[in-house]
């Protein structure tokens, strides 16, 4: 298995290119700007490991070349988006398991540090023009987010589903207790109370589409970036962990007492 990674990453160009259809080894050299030797060494390799193949009209990639090119080129791409988020990922923590599944063609955004909430303009485009948001508060960072979310959900344009942290949950009361009842009456507001959560993350529905958010905060709960992500795979994973610690939760009016 290390031979075959080994070799489909160095010779991932030809691979490629003969995934495009079939060809002599003649164009491969030429458009591949190799030299003959290193192209036949190329084909070599990877038709001892049946991932090209001879055909009528020179040599193709099969379908184990395909996918083993599939895989190679989702993983460079993966960790090229961990090393460029590092400084956000950072400050998730190790505990928390995010899955590098939801890292796949992710969407990373930095916060501004003389713009705190710059970063998050997505995500609020979002909150206003969603059917349905699911997701973890672990922060009151930005008031309008507190706000938006209240208004749509007690007036009957969103459904809400909402895990906190008993803390929040505790702020939540008491910054906003003139707006407790407006939460407990509405039908489509659901809040539950967890003893811990992993990070702050949204699921936002609309119009059919559901695109997660991973919003990351420093141990002081100021922003510092966020992962976005609509592909089915990191969605599903959302969508998981959502269920998982939502279930796991409590109403907020059982802290009422």
């Amino acid at each position: 298995m290390t031979d075959a990674l080994t070799v489909v990453r160095r010779r991932r160009r030809i691979l490629e290119y003969l995934c495009e259809g079939a060809a002599p080894k003649r164009d491969i050299v030429a458009t591949t700007e190799s030299s003959r030797s290193t192209v036949n060494r190329a084909v070599s390799e990877l038709s001892s490991l049946g991932l090209v193949e001879r055909v009528d009209g020179g040599f193709r990639t099969t379908t184990p070349g395909r996918l083993s090119l599939d895989v190679v080129t989702e993983t460079s791409e993966t960790i090229r988006t961990i090393r460029e988020s590092s400084d956000v990922l950072s400050n998730v923590p190790l505990e928390s398991h995010v899955s590098h599944r939801f890292l796949v063609g992710a969407h990373v955004v930095t916060g501004d540090s003389a713009a705190p909430y710059s970063g998050v303009d997505d995500a609020f485009d979002r909150l206003r023009r969603a059917d349905r948001v699911r997701g973890f508060g672990i922060a009151d960072n930005d008031p309008r987010w507190t706000r938006i979310l209240h208004e749509r959900a007690t007036d009957g344009s969103m459904t809400v589903s909402v895990a906190v942290t008993r803390r929040m949950a505790e702020y939540v009361l008491d910054r906003y207790d003139d707006k407790v009842e407006e939460y407990l009456a509405a039908d489509d507001y659901r809040i539950r109370v967890c003893e811990s959560l992993p990070f702050e993350m949204f699921l936002f529905d609309i119009e059919g589409r559901t695109v997660a958010h991973l919003l990351v905060v420093d141990e002081t709960g100021s922003f510092v970036g966020q992962v976005e992500n609509d592909r089915p795979d990191a969605v599903a994973w959302a969508e998981a962990r959502f269920a998982e610690r939502f279930e796991a939760g409590v109403p907020i009016s059982e802290l009422l007492g």
